[in-house]
């Protein structure tokens, strides 16, 4: 058959890719993924390397860091000459093209002669590539999207491999090995995101099964998808094994399934952040505005009237894709709200299953089958030719006219949210401060001490998002070298350090001067507190007033710096009589008071003690 595009349509569509993507908030840099990620993408690298970090929050295992190596990392790094805004950029570039020509050939190899016509194929592509899902997660966290791009590339030489007569080995070699390649590309940042873009794979290969070519081919594929996925999975299983059990503390299913009715699943908007939060534009709008809610509902019931059988000829392969739809239906539904198994299936992913609380990351199993029905349908489209232009000067008369224009209008609403830039999160920043700069630059200052010690950045914040922009991760974490801590949303330490932790922060919160909180910080190894004034309220955090108050009326405190206009200071703490943090020492049993409570006490236990460390075993 002709493929759909030739050499020259493909790059008139990547430009027209590159286009869409640059019109997205020009200059500004935008909180995708991981702030270090633009920022210093050598040193997060590096970093990765090492499961174990002593620099944040008090030490811990990084959570699936490594999983950015490849290719994620490796493309932020290699472009880390660029301004940081434009390599964000072409990484959606790459990733929406890649989403878009996976899907073309995709259609152009369902059958001798694909799915649907040329024209039908490039508009299923353009709704693929701009799927609520992706449209959704681009901006804010690109790293999910990237994995429902990759999910044609993985499907593709399977489709043809099994669909081919009868291949050579070597053609069944290379078309499994081509599928892992896919896999590998994939990455490693969400391990339940890689395992659901193979899923369609899978099911493809499982409806033909009877095939001898079938079994050639899991020969091949298996061992290959292995190797594709051996780099991480035992670093997966070590975070696993020692890392604290921090699904415990973000949401819950409750939350993550309370949006799986029916409607949510067949339009692509199962994902719960755009229902709490406005951050990314795009998502709320998909979510919140009654064009779009009918919009992507109609183009669900097209996708399931074209997978349906009753429209004049039957879509290639049309079983496979029924069974596909009706397997993700069943992943969204068995913990929907209308669930006879609902309150058990809750109870497991808020259990041994909550690595899978956010199914919506299987979405590829529902939209893929939806747009092949898609593009199967309006294959019976007839797109006037040139020497048809007379018939767009009275439409009326003319049915092909009509439909065709009716098609654009459904395309032209379905993608609004990406030619209208709201695929960028709110907030974004030219950069960061120079007074961030500043700051990090006086405490990696081996002059300064602040290396002997650990500095906490105050005031708590659940995440990043500054007056002047969003960072979501903290602005100083691609700059310090030095160990410092802060208690954000989810610390990726042991419940009994976030107790401590929450214990000081109390004391922070009140404003009131504390005789113990020197040597409650000197306890937990805090030498130095950085003390930001340019967090907004939505930044979840009680501000910098309290913090300041506090500080200043209460002993061991010492303001040793002060960046911009007072936007970020510099105190070091020396314990209630001025003292150096306490150095690590060996005690004996004998010699500890035994109390109830937990390290959250700790400040009161100081001023119990006259404002000096003392030592406890703390129960309960």
């Amino acid at each position: 058959m002709t493929p759909t595009l030739t050499r020259r349509g493909w790059i008139l569509s990547t430009c027209a890719w590159l286009v869409l993507c640059l019109a997205q908030a020009p200059l500004l840099t935008v909180a995708d993924t991981k702030h270090d990620l633009v920022a210093d993408p050598w040193g997060f690298l590096h970093q990765a390397l090492s499961p174990w970090t002593d620099v944040f929050p008090l030490g811990q295992l990084q959570n699936q860091a490594y999983g950015y190596l490849f290719p994620h990392g490796l493309f932020f790094a290699l472009l880390s000459w660029l301004p940081d805004w434009l390599t964000q950029r072409l990484w959606w570039t790459l990733l929406l093209t890649l989403a878009f020509a996976g899907t073309v050939k995709l259609l152009d190899a369902l059958g001798p002669h694909g799915t649907g016509s040329r024209a039908s194929r490039l508009v299923a592509a353009v709704l693929f590539a701009l799927s609520p899902r992706i449209m959704t997660t681009l901006g804010a966290i690109s790293s999910e999207a990237w994995t429902i791009a990759l999910v044609p590339w993985i499907l593709l030489p399977v489709v043809r491999i099994l669909g081919a007569s009868s291949p050579t080995r070597r053609q069944t070699a290379t078309a499994a090995c081509s599928s892992a390649v896919a896999v590998l590309c994939l990455g490693a940042v969400n391990a339940v995101a890689s395992l659901a873009a193979v899923l369609p794979a899978v099911i493809w290969w499982v409806c033909h099964a009877r095939r001898p070519t079938a079994w050639r081919f899991l020969a091949w594929w298996v061992p290959a998808g292995v190797l594709a996925c051996f780099w991480w999975v035992g670093p997966l299983l070590i975070l696993g094994r020692y890392s604290p059990p921090f699904t415990d503390f973000i949401e819950s299913a409750g939350i993550t399934t309370h949006w799986f009715s029916l409607g949510e699943v067949l339009r692509g908007t199962t994902s719960w952040t755009p229902y709490l939060s406005d951050e990314r534009q795009a998502g709320a709008a998909l979510v919140g505005e009654p064009v779009f809610v009918a919009a992507t509902l109609f183009l669900a019931l097209l996708g399931l009237w074209g997978l349906s059988g009753m429209s004049r000829t039957r879509v290639p392969y049309r079983h496979v894709w029924l069974v596909m739809l009706g397997c993700g239906l069943l992943i969204f539904g068995v913990a929907g709200p209308f669930s006879p198994v609902q309150d058990a299936a809750r109870s497991f992913l808020d259990g041994a299953g909550a690595p899978l609380r956010n199914h919506h990351k299987f979405d590829a199993l529902v939209h893929l089958p939806l747009v092949i029905g898609l593009a199967h349908l309006l294959g019976r489209v007839s797109v006037p030719g040139w020497a048809q232009r007379g018939h767009w000067a009275h439409p009326e008369k003319h049915r092909p006219v009509i439909m065709v224009t009716a098609v654009g209008l459904l395309v032209a609403t379905l993608t609004a949210p990406a030619w209208s830039a709201r695929l960028v999160p709110v907030d974004g920043y030219r950069s960061v401060p120079s007074y961030w700069t500043e700051a990090a630059d006086w405490l990696n200052d081996p002059a300064n001490g602040a290396a002997d010690s650990r500095t906490m950045i105050l005031p708590r914040a659940a995440s990043a998002r500054q007056d002047w922009g969003n960072t979501r991760d903290e602005p100083a974490q691609a700059l310090l070298d030095v160990p410092w801590v802060v208690r954000d949303a989810v610390p990726l330490v042991p419940p009994e350090a976030i107790r401590g932790l929450d214990g000081v922060q109390r004391e922070f919160d009140t404003g009131a001067p504390s005789e113990s909180l020197a040597a409650a910080l000197t306890q937990q190894g805090v030498g130095y507190l950085l003390v930001r004034s340019d967090l907004t309220r939505v930044a979840h955090t009680p501000g910098a007033r309290s913090v300041l108050r506090t500080l200043r009326n209460s002993p061991g405190f010492t303001e040793e710096a002060s960046f911009g206009d007072g936007d970020v200071r510099i105190f070091r703490v020396g314990g209630a009589d001025g003292a150096s943090p306490t150095a690590p020492r060996t005690v004996h049993t004998d010699d500890l008071d035994v109390v109830a409570g937990g390290p959250e006490v700790l400040p009161r236990l100081a001023a119990a003690d006259g404002g000096t460390p003392h030592d406890r075993v703390l129960t309960g």
